[in-house]
């Protein structure tokens, strides 16, 4: 499957980035739960519950206080 990166967006494919990401903890539930729905309403989330324009697994991206949507519906916590 191929995702739809488009050329002025900054993520990568599975833009979490590993450590850095990971170690800047995890949002509050009802936050989590605010940007999954958001997610699972998305025409661009795939049956696997992958982002067609990241690659990402949204259903772990939302719990990161630094991780975003790619194209821009819900921002990192500061």
């Amino acid at each position: 499957m191929k995702y739809k990166q488009q050329k002025d967006q900054k993520k990568s494919p599975l833009d979490l980035k590993g450590l850095k990401v990971l170690a800047q903890g995890r949002v509050k539930k009802d936050i989590a739960k605010e940007r999954w729905d958001i997610c699972a309403a998305c025409p661009d989330l795939s049956k696997f519950n992958r982002c067609v324009h990241c690659g990402c697994f949204m259903k772990s991206k939302v719990n990161f206080k630094k991780a975003s949507c790619p194209i821009g519906i819900w921002d990192a916590e500061e």
